[in-house]
């Protein structure tokens, strides 16, 4: 009849498609059907352990993973700012470092260190933060440099402290941003020299240690 499929197996078209007619081609079997696979989920890419480190198959349409913000941790000379208004050299330059450097750690306990009962152990890395120091740098502009910036110079203090074993420590040298004539003097002025390195073994001496007193 016009405009009427027909069938002669199954009459006029109400019946199933002819065989073998599930794919592109009708004479080729269709395939199995599978259950659609869910929306992809973005996932940042983890190095591979190599040396230099790399990111495989980088997604070139996403921003690359940024950098952690700058911080300085409470001790504003780790940064070297530039004229530019930046942070380290600026390209192009080279930073020539003075010859001889002392090593000095600063606990981080709010705590007077010497107070019995209070227990700090050296080798403990939590306990304390080490520094790199020139010798030859002003004691004011150090102690600005390792966070004393109060207004009020009689509250910028830093003591020595001595390790007396056990993780206990002693008292030693106060040094005050409101004594002028200390002020005026080096680091190696006060004994904090380059022989100050640890290094017992080959004929160094130990490290300074120092405590900044907060705002008292």
């Amino acid at each position: 009849m016009a405009y009427r499929g027909h069938n002669t197996a199954h009459g006029f078209d109400a019946g199933p498609p002819p065989p073998n007619s599930g794919f592109n081609i009708p004479q080729y079997p269709g395939m199995p059907g599978y259950i659609q696979p869910p929306a992809a989920v973005y996932q940042p890419t983890m190095p591979y352990m190599s040396m230099p480190g790399v990111y495989p198959m980088t997604n070139p349409f996403t921003t690359h993973p940024s950098m952690a913000p700058l911080t300085d941790h409470g001790f504003p000379g780790v940064h070297l700012k530039n004229h530019l208004g930046g942070v380290g050299v600026p390209p192009g330059y080279a930073y020539i470092f003075p010859s001889e450097h002392t090593i000095i750690h600063i606990l981080k306990t709010p705590h007077k260190p010497w107070q019995t009962g209070l227990t700090i152990h050296p080798i403990d890395p939590s306990t304390h933060t080490k520094f790199y120091v020139p010798v030859s740098m002003n004691v004011r502009e150090f102690l600005k440099q390792v966070g004393c910036t109060d207004g009020d110079d009689k509250k910028n203090v830093v003591h020595e402290v001595v390790e007396k074993g056990n993780g206990h420590w002693a008292q030693g040298l106060r040094v005050n941003m409101d004594d002028k004539d200390k002020m005026k003097k080096s680091l190696g002025d006060f004994g904090w020299n380059k022989v100050r390195n640890g290094n017992i073994r080959n004929g160094g001496r130990p490290v300074v240690w120092l405590w900044r007193e907060k705002g008292e």
